[in-house]
């Protein structure tokens, strides 16, 4: 009987998660640092992170995070 290989759980792995994209996530640029709810490390401010629209709701809200595309566009006016 072989053992089934457990999932590593170290910080790489859960960093990868946060800005690996997926099917139905959205880039988004961090403007102030926060702590992930889920990994409970820190995403540092300037980072690029993939997050279900769900996921970014309260994020939006309160201007921690910005759509990639958006924070140039502003940049600009």
């Amino acid at each position: 009987m072989t053992k089934a290989k457990q999932p590593t759980t170290g910080e790489k792995a859960t960093e990868a998660k946060a800005t690996d994209a997926s099917p139905g996530t959205q880039p988004y640029t961090v403007l102030f640092g926060y702590e992930c709810p889920k990994t409970q490390h820190w995403i540092e401010k300037g980072a690029t992170v993939h997050l279900l629209p769900c996921e970014a709701c309260f994020l939006l809200l309160s201007n921690k995070i910005v759509l990639s595309g958006e924070l140039k566009e502003n940049s600009d006016a």
